[in-house]
């Protein structure tokens, strides 16, 4: 589902289930909101059927069509404070305003108006709320956060804490999947540490977190965080996973796709991290060998350095052939730094060069034959 269109059935929500358990005798008794009186209050329906509450109610609903912020959230201060029921009745017109802004996708109308109104009022719980799935809208992940968990401590009713608290969890975890769909992984560690540090519970993100850690190469700090979601029967086999994933990271083991000619392997090499050719994994081969076509074209770029000439045993025979000092060699995570590559100037065929022995003795290796792919980890 588009963010959008869920940031806006939740401000539905967040406005229907405010009003309702707040102010369900007092808002609803509105002749504009609902033509019902069967529930409102003899002196409520004399008050708000005076002329006074209904000339501003309508001035508002103009200023609103106009887009005058600023002079319609006056009208509402100005409002009879002595009667409460107007207030509130007035307030929730006005947020039923922003909700039909969002609706019709008008946002910069909606963030306009709800900016106007908590300049104004600033510690209403219910603009609060809006707040931050306006910050959420932006994309102020983190002033989105803060503030919905500051909510949950306006009041003293242990229910409508535990609402709060939800609604900063169901926040929060939009805010972090965002981030994630993004793939931006220093956001997220340092979003999710933020929701942790007021939400410790909270095992989505302390998930989250791990994972995020793991994907900067931070081990340690990452098999820490995963570690405190085995306790969780929910999250236990998501910690162990994680778990296992970081040990792998952390011996340096890759996996590389390898393209299958025949009954051969051929890998895409980087050399000296700027240059990729196709070499052959030959375990016969005790040294690399790179065609002499294929390095004439990119010795400029390289700096590789010649160090002699050396006899090469080929499948034409014996050959001499010279032998270059390369800064390094790159396969997947895996780099060997001034490695000897020989250059051989009858090697043809539809690779660049050989993967030799002084290149995978660095390393253990396997040759998965089911999936064409090499697995590599350091000895160490």
């Amino acid at each position: 589902m588009n963010p959008i269109y869920l940031v806006i059935s939740l401000i539905s929500v967040v406005l229907n289930v405010y009003f309702l358990s707040k102010y369900s005798e007092d808002v609803e008794s509105t002749t504009k909101v609902k033509n019902d009186t069967s529930y409102i209050s003899k002196s409520t329906t004399r008050t708000l059927t005076s002329p006074t509450s209904q000339d501003i109610e309508n001035n508002i609903l103009e200023m609103l069509s106009l887009r005058q912020y600023h002079e319609s959230v006056k009208l509402l201060i100005n409002a009879d404070i002595n009667d409460p029921k107007i207030t509130y009745s007035l307030k929730y017109l006005m947020l039923k305003h922003v909700q039909y802004q969002l609706n019709k996708g008008d946002v910069d109308s909606a963030i306009e108006l709800l900016n106007e109104l908590l300049s104004n009022f600033p510690n209403e719980i219910q603009f609060l709320k809006l707040k931050s799935i306006t910050f959420e809208l932006i994309e102020d992940f983190e002033s989105a956060v803060r503030l919905i968990y500051e909510i949950q401590y306006r009041t003293y009713d242990s229910h409508e804490k535990q609402l709060a608290l939800q609604d900063a969890r169901s926040l929060s975890r939009r805010c972090i999947d965002q981030l994630l769909n993004k793939g931006d992984w220093s956001d997220i560690s340092e979003l999710t540490m933020l929701v942790l540090s007021m939400d410790q519970d909270f095992r989505y993100a302390q998930f989250r977190l791990a994972e995020a850690l793991l994907k900067q190469e931070k081990y340690v700090s990452a098999s820490i965080e995963a570690s405190r979601l085995l306790d969780e029967p929910e999250w236990n086999r998501a910690g162990e996973q994680l778990l296992a994933e970081i040990l792998a990271k952390k011996q340096n083991t890759s996996q590389i796709e390898l393209k299958k000619i025949g009954q051969q392997y051929v890998a895409n090499i980087l050399i000296a991290g700027t240059t990729e050719v196709s070499l052959l994994v030959d375990t016969g081969a005790s040294i690399c060998v790179l065609s002499k076509e294929v390095f004439e074209r990119i010795k400029s770029s390289i700096h590789a350095e010649n160090i002699g000439d050396i006899p090469l045993n080929t499948a034409g025979g014996l050959v001499v052939v010279e032998l270059y000092r390369f800064p390094s060699l790159q396969l997947g995570n895996h780099l060997v730094k001034n490695i000897e590559v020989a250059v051989n100037p009858h090697s043809s065929g539809p690779f660049d060069g050989l993967l030799g022995m002084n290149f995978l003795s660095m390393f253990n290796f396997h040759i998965d034959q089911q999936t064409n792919r090499l697995l590599l980890h350091d000895k160490k």
